[in-house]
């Protein structure tokens, strides 16, 4: 995620377009599946680049040194 910034606005910007394109085709349901599809996609990334989830990795803790 070096450039998050970038890639959330590439993201708006595909949403947008997206989403007019929706509405632009009334009954195509094959390409409306797809379009759906892709769409959801992209508002999952851009998502998870607005709210990173953090999980816990233990091999990143410091070492307990309680014997020295």
């Amino acid at each position: 995620m070096t450039n998050s910034a970038s890639d959330e606005a590439t993201l708006r910007l595909n949403i947008e377009a997206l989403e007019a394109r929706l509405q632009a085709l009334d009954n195509a349901p094959v390409l409306r599946r797809r379009l759906e599809d892709a769409l959801v996609s992209m508002r999952d990334r851009l998502y998870e680049i607005q709210f990173p989830t953090l999980e816990y990795d233990p091999t990143q803790q410091p070492d307990d040194d309680d014997d020295l």
